[in-house]
């Protein structure tokens, strides 16, 4: 699964920085951008997190993860 790409995916189309991203999903700069390089592994309540400022389902995103594999 690529979470990281279908992360940076969704964001660059919402037309939102990673900063900012990380900052209404109130998680660090440095873990987002683990997290979009696949450095770390989210847990089920910051892919919530992250897909309540992208306004996707988390299940969106998590198929998105799965194609871009």
């Amino acid at each position: 699964m690529n979470i990281g790409k279908a992360i940076v995916l969704l964001r660059k189309e919402k037309k939102i920085s990673q900063e900012g991203l990380a900052t209404e999903s109130k998680l660090s700069r440095h873990y987002m951008y683990k997290l979009e390089n696949n450095k770390a592994s989210p847990t089920i309540n910051t892919l919530v997190k992250i897909s309540e400022v992208l306004s996707i389902p988390v299940s969106e995103l998590i198929a998105l993860a799965e194609k871009e594999n």
